[in-house]
């Protein structure tokens, strides 16, 4: 069991309030907007209570990374090296390390929170160093998050980086697919194939879908009668799960679309030079509900 050993840093701007738990994988606890008549809640909340590393609650946000999604149980390899991932309770790795560390405290303010993660390296788990920036800013506009990662290594590293938000939906609400995208189902081994004659029918309870070529921008029906709006940043492809019950839905924002990092290393746009840097960024507001 991993217990958040930490009080959450709490910021505020605009009527908007969040929680950032550096101590638990350096993830949003809690977002959330208040008004005249109460507050609604813009991501599931989590209650700060224990949880294990691989099987964390399904609430809040989290960083992904320097790998997204599912990592091949056989690793990953790029120049004679090869990162081995931590393997869960499923039987692989699942969206990198930066969620299951405990981020160091770089600036906190009434608006603003910084945290810092530096990765040695020194572990079959992922065998590059890296030093990462996540940055937490709440303005009239909404939540903006923004994750930057420096290859520290003398050597090349692959990476690809992304933000796994908790967004509650009702149930019976429809989800449409994002405009302007090609949409990918998920295989077997959570990697993204040509979608079966699905476009168009948006993501249903118990699904996942994937989608490349995207613009940055989705819209979806938020909690009050209100919608939650991403913007991003840095970020060509989108995966969506939807819990079975359909009460939430997991909106990630991703560099490289799922199972592409293991197949393409070598592809200039997956990996980042020695003392290169790359930068991601989300914002996420809410509109339309008078509450």
């Amino acid at each position: 069991m991993w217990m958040q050993d930490g009080t959450p840093l709490s910021i505020a701007a605009a009527g908007y309030h969040a929680q950032i738990a550096a101590q638990a994988g350096g993830r949003v606890a809690r977002f959330f907007r208040q008004g005249r008549h109460g507050s609604v809640e813009l991501l599931r909340p989590w209650d700060g209570t224990g949880f294990d590393a691989h099987t964390w609650p399904k609430a809040g946000a989290f960083p992904m990374l320097p790998f997204t999604n599912r990592l091949s149980t056989q690793g990953l390899q790029l120049d004679g090296r090869v990162a081995k991932g931590v393997h869960g309770t499923q039987g692989y790795p699942l969206h990198g390390l930066g969620l299951r560390r405990k981020w160091l405290v770089k600036h906190h303010s009434a608006d603003q929170v910084e945290l810092e993660l530096d990765h040695s390296g020194q572990c079959e788990e992922w065998p590059w160093r890296f030093r990462a920036l996540q940055t937490f800013h709440l303005t009239e506009d909404g939540l903006a998050w923004t994750l930057t990662v420096e290859n520290r290594d003398t050597v090349r590293m692959p990476l690809a980086m992304g933000w796994h938000p908790y967004c509650s939906v009702d149930s019976d609400c429809r989800i449409s697919d994002p405009e302007h995208a090609r949409r990918f189902d998920m295989d077997d081994s959570g990697t993204a194939v040509p979608d079966q004659g699905t476009a168009g029918v948006g993501v249903r309870a118990g699904a996942t879908v994937a989608y490349d070529q995207w613009d940055g921008q989705f819209n979806m029906p938020g909690p009050a009668g209100g919608r939650l709006c991403l913007q991003a940043s840095g970020l060509g492809a989108l995966v969506m799960h939807r819990s079975v019950r359909g009460d939430y839905l997991c909106v990630e924002p991703v560099t490289a679309l799922p199972g592409r990092l293991a197949a393409h290393t070598d592809d200039p746009a997956l990996w980042t030079a020695p003392g290169a840097q790359r930068q991601i960024s989300v914002l996420i507001s809410y509109t339309g509900a008078c509450i």
